[in-house]
C-alpha cells in the first residue's frame, strides 16, 4: 500500500551519507553517532521519504529505526515513534520496508554529508 509524501522531499541517501565503495567507513569522531551510522549504513543509495508511520505487514505490529532501534509504531506508546524517513519503492523489499527516526535523520546528516 502507497501513502500519499506528507510535503517534505524525499532524500537520497547517499547523498546524505556521501559514502562510496572505497569509504573507510568512519564520518565522524563522535562514537554517538558512528554507530548509528554503521548501523543505517545499508540504506545508502535509498531514498527516504518522511511519512506516518504504517507497518510494511500485516503480521508486523512495530519496527525500529534503522540507526538506533527506536520503536515505531501504528499504537500509543511511551518512546514509540509515530512518524519518521521511511524508505521508497526502490528499496529491494519495497516502500516502507525500513525506518529512520527523525532524531537520528537530523543528528546524522550534517555529520554524513
Amino acid at each position: 500500500m502507497r501513502l500519499p509524501s506528507v510535503g517534505r522531499p524525499r532524500i537520497d541517501l547517499y547523498d546524505l551519507f556521501n559514502l562510496d565503495e572505497n569509504s573507510e567507513g568512519l564520518v565522524t569522531d563522535d562514537p554517538d553517532k558512528q554507530w548509528r551510522v554503521d548501523n543505517a549504513r545499508h540504506l545508502t543509495g535509498l531514498r527516504l521519504e518522511f511519512r506516518p508511520y504504517t507497518r510494511w505487514s500485516e503480521s508486523w505490529d512495530h519496527d525500529h529505526c534503522a540507526a538506533c532501534w527506536t520503536k515505531f509504531a501504528e499504537f500509543e506508546g511511551a518512546d514509540i515513534q509515530r512518524e519518521g524517513y521511511a524508505t521508497c519503492d526502490d528499496c529491494p523489499k519495497g516502500a516502507c520496508y525500513e525506518w529512520v527516526c527523525s532524531v537520528c535523520f537530523n543528528d546524522l546528516k550534517d555529520e554524513m554529508k
